[in-house]
């Protein structure tokens, strides 16, 4: 039975490429150490190089043969499952997985890259090397060029292991004396390293959705808010004309006076709805002040003013403003707040 390829997050382990003679030409460790930057994390992994026809008709290649994408940069690995190389991993798709998974162990990984070529003399023979990559990505292959596979589980497991051996024994030179209980716990210790060294980035990607997510939370919770306050304060005004205004005898600047006062009012609000019963008796408080301001403007002489005191229009505002103050001082408000608001509320806008 073949060895599987694909984990369960659905990515496989790929060598991208190995030093050494390939279809094209010869590359070496340094450069591809040096280079290795061009095959980066999102490149995107096709199924097959193009033929000439494809590449002509369609560079940018076929969504059809979009096989995956490389979830992280490249890491070269002197002694890799597959050799020295470039290691990387891909993100197969769900479609492809199936399939990546049935051939997965038999089919190899191929590089298409710019860049430029040098000739050498090896071994006496001239031999065109790779001097430098500008561009590149990979595509899986029925047979690699130059050493690009993809590692199957039990492969990477074993060449993970056998690197923390090799790292343990660095730091433990008297190897003889240490049990096989602590190899085994320093393996899995560094193993979990590994893969939480493995999780940081999207784990950090995540987290900047979540705070995202949790600034657009708050305001589309800000925008709701806003909207009720502005359906609440709609509600205000229906309830001041339906319930109050329409059964009381007052000239219409009186009732525009009331109704404009409320546009611009805090609604009183109970278990975070419009509380009508107290806005009935705020409206109702109101219209008693605004008939006592009329009552006094018809009990006044026809000439007032004329010493320097307070007119009716004077005392009648005078009194709605402080009612007006007084209630405000009542909901909480502070002194200096509690004027400013009755100022404007008396005056109607």
């Amino acid at each position: 039975m073949a060895n599987k390829v694909v984990r369960p997050d659905g990515t496989v382990r790929v060598r991208i490429i190995g030093p050494g003679k390939g279809s094209s030409a010869t590359y070496e460790a340094d450069q591809l150490k040096r280079d290795m930057g061009v095959f980066k994390r999102g490149t995107q992994v096709f199924l097959d190089h193009p033929g000439r026809r494809e590449e002509g008709d369609r560079p940018e290649r076929s969504i059809r043969d979009l096989c995956g994408v490389s979830v992280a940069d490249p890491v070269w690995e002197e002694n890799g499952p597959k050799g020295p190389g470039p290691y990387t991993d891909v993100r197969v798709f769900k479609h492809f997985q199936p399939i990546i998974e049935e051939v997965g162990s038999d089919i190899g990984v191929s590089i298409r890259a710019a860049g430029s070529l040098v000739t050498k003399t090896i071994n006496g023979e001239p031999v065109r090397v790779a001097e430098k990559f500008t561009a590149g990505s990979f595509d899986f292959v029925t047979k690699a060029g130059a050493g690009g596979a993809v590692v199957p589980f039990s492969e990477a497991a074993k060449s993970q292991v056998e690197a923390y051996v090799g790292q343990f024994l660095a730091q433990h030179p008297q190897a003889s004396e240490t049990s096989d209980q602590t190899l085994s716990q320093f393996i899995e210790c560094a193993l979990a390293d590994s893969a939480t060294d493995a999780q940081k980035e999207d784990s950090m990607a995540l987290e900047a959705r979540v705070a995202e997510l949790e600034k657009e939370n708050a305001t589309l919770k800000e925008s709701k808010a806003q909207l009720e306050s502005a359906a609440m304060a709609q509600e205000a005004q229906t309830v001041v004309a339906a319930e109050v205004l329409k059964s009381v005898t007052l000239p219409e600047v009186a009732r525009a006076r009331i109704t404009d006062a409320f546009k611009v009012l805090a609604s009183p609000v109970k278990e975070g709805k419009l509380d009508k019963e107290a806005l009935v008796a705020a409206v109702s408080e109101a219209v008693k002040r605004e008939t006592h301001y009329i009552e006094s403007l018809k009990s006044a002489k026809k000439i007032t003013g004329m010493g320097g005191g307070l007119t009716p229009d004077d005392i009648g505002a005078k009194q709605l403003r402080e009612a007006y103050e007084q209630r405000f001082l009542a909901e909480g408000k502070s002194e200096k707040d509690a004027k400013a608001m009755a100022e404007t509320a008396a005056r109607g806008y």
